[in-house]
């Protein structure tokens, strides 16, 4: 009795059957996906805005790609997610990109430093660290609760990465250790005018380390704060040595952290959440050790602190939590979306609104 052949599967085509580069195209395309299928839209929005925008046509077949492969690791709410990513990308242009994470680390700056402001002075809540602790424990439960949800993903803690990073967290506490020390000797705006030059450091040093050119613009508004420094301290009645030395090691040290930070985005290659996450987790070891020192007996006073049941009181200190979550990731965004310079600029720049909105809701007196 003769028989047909069997035909060919109609899940496979005869090209992927007999052409093996097809098939390695098919792998490819496929764990493409699965990287993909695990990363966030800052996440993502931030890769295509860090060095090189994607066409339109590579951001339309990525997004069908992935919104139509399927996987048996994912979840709905991954697939929906992924779904989501690519009405974003086809919404917003990628040359928009930088411009979006710019404004939204200038929102989450100002909104970080109003409630941070009202917490301190309208609630009076004089425990800085443990603020700072909080605001720590707030975002690395944010991140945990989006990952367990699968609503996000993100590198666990690698001692290989975690030897990389941690030099932005030792940064980043001696930053707040020679602030401190700065604010002690040097008045409040003084210190706000004399910021201005880690700018300046960020944008040579970014030139020099990154190769990153300098525009016309960039260029202008580094020696305007040059000559606001100057005329700043050559009009300073309270000259002070040792304050002044204490802020140039505060500059250094300021902008070392930044590019630096720079430097281990590309060394680690972690998303946008795991910097958030190796960020505020790695810093913990450092801050307890200052908390305990410096606030130990605030368990005692918090007893007696007249607002602690305030919903006010609450819901702002609720609110600060968000506000340190959203800065942490868009600050690091901005600085893979763009560069340290210009994220350096963003930072200065944010004082205008807020030395106008705490005007208005602090009532700060102007000077003539």
């Amino acid at each position: 009795t003769l028989r047909r052949p069997a035909s060919p599967s109609p899940t496979h085509s005869p090209d992927s059957i007999h052409n093996p580069h097809h098939n390695h195209q098919d792998k490819y395309t496929e764990e493409q996906d699965r990287v993909s299928s695990y990363l966030s839209v800052p996440s993502t929005v931030g890769s295509f805005g860090a060095d090189k925008a994607e066409s339109p046509t590579a951001q339309l077949r990525n997004s069908h790609n992935s919104s139509t492969m399927t996987q048996p690791s994912s979840s709905s709410s991954s697939s929906s997610f992924r779904s989501a990513r690519g009405v974003i990308l086809s919404i917003v242009p990628p040359h928009m990109i930088p411009l979006i994470a710019c404004i939204m680390y200038g929102t989450f700056s100002v909104l970080m430093t109003l409630t941070t402001k009202a917490l301190l002075s309208s609630y009076g809540f004089n425990y800085p660290t443990v603020l700072l602790l909080y605001q720590h424990f707030f975002t690395i439960f944010i991140v945990v609760v989006l990952k367990r949800a699968g609503l996000i993903w993100f590198e666990d803690l690698q001692m290989d990465r975690v030897r990389q990073w941690i030099p932005v967290n030792i940064l980043f506490v001696a930053m707040l250790l020679t602030g401190s020390y700065t604010l002690q000797h040097l008045a409040v705006p003084m210190v706000t005018v004399f910021k201005n030059i880690t700018t300046i450091l960020v944008a040579f040093g970014d030139k020099l380390i990154f190769g990153h050119r300098l525009s016309f613009g960039i260029l202008i508004c580094v020696l305007l704060m040059l000559i606001g420094s100057v005329v700043a301290g050559v009009n300073d009645l309270a000259f002070n040595r040792t304050g002044y030395l204490w802020m140039a090691a505060n500059c250094i040290v300021s902008a070392g952290y930044v590019l630096y930070m720079r430097y281990a985005m590309k060394g680690t290659k972690l998303s946008e959440f795991g910097m958030v996450f190796y960020t505020n987790t790695l810093s913990l070891p450092f801050l307890i050790p200052m908390f305990l020192i410096n606030e130990r007996h605030v368990l005692e006073d918090l007893q007696e602190f007249p607002h602690l049941n305030s919903t006010g009181f609450i819901l702002l200190a609720i609110f600060s939590g968000m506000s340190s979550f959203g800065i942490s990731l868009t600050s690091l965004w901005t600085v893979k979306a763009t560069s340290p310079t210009t994220y350096s600029i963003v930072g200065s720049l944010n004082k205008i609104p807020l030395a106008v909105l705490g005007m208005l809701l602090f009532d700060a007196k102007l000077s003539n």
